[in-house]
């Protein structure tokens, strides 16, 4: 399975001086066309001019700083920035966080946003424009009071926080509530060891709720304000891998997206500290290591890399119930302890030769399993080392 290895670009939320838009960051290519301009030139960080028109590609991303708000564009986002108050947004999108405005909370809206489907107008807060045709949008407000939304065919829906609306033909539909966020299965913490830092394979498992089509997820180094590389993923594929991260603790955030293209606010974080080992390698049998790519094992406590044997420390997993035995032959919910050295946080509980992802439940783990009749033994399994011997094995009550 591939393993992402990320670019990171961190990037900070500051306020602009009022009166100068600037672009303030970018990851990937960033395209920046001047007001009147006939060609597009390669974007720089720096001012950005009344009528200036930037565009990203798919899977770059660009931060503009207005007075009033922060922008982060993406999904091959084009706008042209009006003024300091008014963005034209063509196609993509675009993720609003307004600035703190002095005194009473603001009702009426600070930054308007215009759209093949109409007009968008946000006050406070956080929201999500995303164009999807000439005449299509889907607006999420994620965080504020309500985003008014006027149709370019007529209509008008005034969007809560925690809902969204989906524009189609130029008028707005009834306002509906956004996705839940993703959550963390195998809980909300995590150390992952390398022998250098970027080796060190960061996972999760993320549970969804139903109807969610897409699944963002995104790396926010605690040293800095907000970092940009995101993944798009299905449900389906649902343990998040990355490697290549500096060492130090990172926030590991994700979004939701259903079918109308309404998208969920941020998860909560999946916390990773991400450690360089001088020494021996904490190993757990039947666990993925993080080890400099072309490295092999060696038979002998040791990993052969190209530049060297790595030392291993490698330990074993010990596993229990903690609950009640299972019934057989009908769901049930069972509840475990995995104990021991480098344990990881995405584990699969085989039954009979099936797989039951296990999930974070305070000091235990747990999943809803159905137990054949005459299933004596269980195996607790890393999901990336299917191939070799299991963390831990257990005989069942």
């Amino acid at each position: 399975m591939t393993r992402a290895r990320l670019p990171l670009l961190l990037l900070g939320l500051t306020a602009t001086p009022a009166g100068a838009a600037e672009l303030t960051a970018t990851l990937g290519a960033v395209q920046q066309q001047a007001a009147g301009a006939a060609d597009w030139q390669p974007a720089a960080a720096g001012p950005i001019a009344p009528g200036t028109r930037l565009r990203v590609t798919a899977g770059a991303g660009a931060q503009v700083g207005l007075p009033v708000a922060t922008l982060w564009l993406r999904d091959g986002a084009e706008i042209e920035v009006v003024s300091d108050t008014v963005v034209r947004v063509g196609v993509g999108g675009v993720q609003i966080r307004l600035l703190p405005a002095a005194g009473k909370p603001p009702k009426a809206p600070r930054l308007s946003v215009q759209a093949p489907c109409g007009q968008i107008g946000v006050a406070d807060g956080a929201a999500l424009v995303q164009v999807t045709d000439d005449e299509g949008c889907a607006v999420s407000n994620h965080l504020g009071p309500a985003v008014e939304v006027k149709g370019a065919r007529g209509g008008r829906a005034s969007v809560q926080r925690g809902a969204g609306v989906v524009v189609r033909k130029g008028r707005p539909g009834a306002p509906a509530a956004l996705p839940a966020p993703p959550t963390w299965a195998g809980g909300k913490a995590l150390t992952a060891q390398g022998r250098r830092a970027e080796d060190a394979l960061v996972r999760g498992r993320l549970a969804t709720a139903a109807g969610v089509q897409r699944v963002r997820v995104r790396l926010r180094s605690l040293a800095a304000e907000l970092p940009a590389g995101e993944l798009e993923r299905s449900p389906g594929d649902p343990i998040f891998r990355a490697r290549g991260l500096a060492a130090g603790t990172w926030a590991i955030e994700a979004v939701a997206r259903d079918a109308a293209g309404l998208e969920s606010p941020w998860s909560d974080p999946l916390v990773a500290e991400v450690q360089a080992v001088d020494g021996p390698l904490p190993v757990t049998q039947g666990v993925d290591v993080g080890l400099p790519g072309g490295c092999g094992w060696s038979g002998a406590g040791n990993a052969r890399c190209p530049d060297g044997d790595v030392p291993l420390a490698l330990a074993t997993a010990q596993a229990a119930w903690a609950g009640p035995a299972p019934a057989r032959g009908k769901p049930a919910a069972v509840k475990l302890t995995v104990t021991g050295a480098a344990v990881p946080p995405v584990l699969e509980l085989w039954i009979a030769g099936k797989a039951w992802p296990l999930r974070a439940a305070g000091a235990a783990l747990e999943a809803t399993v159905t137990v054949p009749a005459g299933t004596t033994e269980a195996e607790v399994r890393d999901p990336d080392q299917l191939d070799g011997p299991p963390v831990a094995r257990l005989a069942i009550p």
